[in-house]
């Protein structure tokens, strides 16, 4: 016997296999759409953990660079200028976003972090500012300091002769430890510009270098009197003159420099610990959302299964199909079946029959 055919509800006048795919297909609009919006956070918020970690190895070598300075290497100004630069730029992309490069300001809830950590780079913005600006200065001083160098190197030849040329002359201890003497202060003059530019404290050195070259000025005039032939070295004391004059000069703007070299790093390191609270907000803020995800792997998991029960459905309502069809067939074979055999007993004479149709 045929199975009887299945007919199953209706809702709305739609077969249910199609309102199955059709919830299916919602449910999976909902789950890409879900996976689109997480990954597109995922990737807002990436880009902005990156900026912040940028941030703090920038400002890690800047106060690197404060450091080294600070034990008298000179500073390298294009280096802190180029980092400054780049922190700026980092720092106006997370508070106003980016739209050339799709970056998004930072939530509101991290606007505390935030404020925090643009105040305190202000604050060390106004010493790299002080820094760059004493850049030409910083240049000029260390051309003099070189001048001062070489002056010395073309003297101490002319110093040790002269001294020699008056103890053949028999001159008294006094003149001799006076020509003598001029050798360790040109030494003594050369260090002062050096430490000038190494130390924290620039007046001092200058207050010395000064001192040094007017006793170094005087006692060459002495000598000049009592030897003639050490004019002829007068052009390399005359640059000595000059380079203390420009050094002199030049000197007041390495005051702010080195005071905001000297903070550089103490700025940087408070700077640093705000970035680190502001990298932890952020962190705390990835950990809370976890809705959308959930909501996205539920959607994608229920509209699989809706599609695993459309294709049962209809491979079920296929068969029932199938099923009352051969049903219907077979019927009607045996009702053909019937009356032939009906019009054959007619025709061999049985006329005690009815026909059935």
């Amino acid at each position: 016997m045929a199975e009887p055919r299945i007919k199953l509800p209706r809702l709305f006048g739609l077969r249910p296999e199609f309102i199955l795919l059709g919830m299916a297909l919602a449910l999976l609009i909902v789950a890409v759409s879900g996976f689109y919006y997480t990954q597109s956070v995922t990737a807002r918020e990436n880009t902005w953990m990156t900026l912040v970690k940028q941030m703090q190895s920038d400002v890690s070598e800047i106060s690197k660079v404060g450091a080294n300075s600070a034990l008298g290497v000179p500073p390298d100004f294009a280096t802190i200028s180029a980092l400054a630069e780049n922190f700026d730029a980092n720092v106006r992309a997370l508070t106003a976003g980016d739209s050339d490069l799709g970056i998004k300001p930072l939530p509101t809830s991290v606007s505390a972090e935030v404020n925090a950590a643009t105040t305190s780079w202000q604050t060390m913005q106004k010493g790299i500012s002080q820094i760059v600006a004493a850049e030409t200065s910083y240049a000029r001083l260390q051309q003099q300091r070189a001048v001062i160098a070489d002056a010395e190197a073309a003297l101490s030849p002319a110093y040790e002769a002269l001294a020699e040329r008056l103890g053949q002359r028999g001159a008294g201890s006094s003149q001799l430890y006076l020509a003598v003497n001029q050798l360790l202060r040109l030494k003594q003059i050369r260090a002062a510009s050096e430490d000038l530019l190494k130390q924290r404290d620039s007046q001092p050195h200058l207050a010395a270098l000064s001192k040094e070259v007017k006793t170094f000025s005087e006692s060459n005039q002495s000598l000049t009197a009592l030897d003639p032939g050490l004019g002829q070295a007068a052009p390399e004391f005359q640059k000595i003159v000059d380079a203390e004059a420009a050094i002199a000069s030049d000197a007041p703007s390495l005051i702010p420099l080195q005071e905001s070299v000297g903070s550089l790093k103490a700025n940087g390191d408070a700077l640093l610990q705000t970035l680190k609270g502001l990298e932890q907000s952020l962190v705390d803020n990835l950990v809370k959302r976890v809705l959308v995800p959930v909501m996205s792997y539920g959607a994608a998991a229920l509209s699989i299964l809706l599609l695993v029960l459309f294709i049962a459905l209809t491979v079920r309502t296929q068969r029932s199909l199938i099923a009352a069809a051969e049903a219907r067939d077979a019927a009607q074979q045996r009702s053909i079946l019937s009356l032939l055999d009906e019009i054959t007993n007619i025709a061999d004479g049985d006329l005690t029959g009815e026909l059935t149709v």
